[in-house]
């Protein structure tokens, strides 16, 4: 199974086959891209497909960095970080749960970077996202 819902390589999924999928969650994806424009100007979104292992994925681009990766699902989604060292050792810092302390310590390293996901099923996910999305933004810009 793919990390995204949509895996047709035809055409990237329209606003609204997004809301669909989503449902009730489409309201936290907007307001996540939202809090990521808030914070990150100029901020490019495209859509791109990477295969049948992970479908369909929005990335939300500073220059020519992506910064993050939105996988769309079933009423929920994934946001998957790259962080380098440098977030890495902040992560450490900011008391994250256990739970993704451990997905960033396991996760396997590739030159010098590690990369994790987190699913959001709905809001009660949001400030952890916003957390991880502020250590993003000051370790790697």
């Amino acid at each position: 199974m793919s990390l995204s819902i949509f895996n047709d390589k035809t055409h990237p999924p329209s606003k609204v086959e997004t809301m669909e999928v989503l449902g009730k969650c489409y309201g936290t994806w907007i307001d996540l891209v939202q809090y990521f424009r808030d914070r990150v100007s100029p901020v490019t979104e495209i859509w791109k497909n990477y295969g049948e292992s992970s479908g369909w994925t929005l990335l939300l681009r500073h220059k020519d960095r992506t910064i993050l990766y939105l996988f769309p699902n079933k009423r929920y989604f994934t946001v998957l970080f790259v962080y380098g060292e440098k977030a890495i050792n902040a992560a450490k810092e900011a008391e994250l749960p256990d739970a993704v302390w451990q997905l960033i310590t396991h996760a396997k390293p590739y030159k010098g970077e590690r990369s994790f996901q987190v699913e959001v099923k709905g809001e009660k996910e949001i400030e952890l996202i916003k957390t991880l999305i502020k250590i993003k933004l000051l370790h790697s810009l």
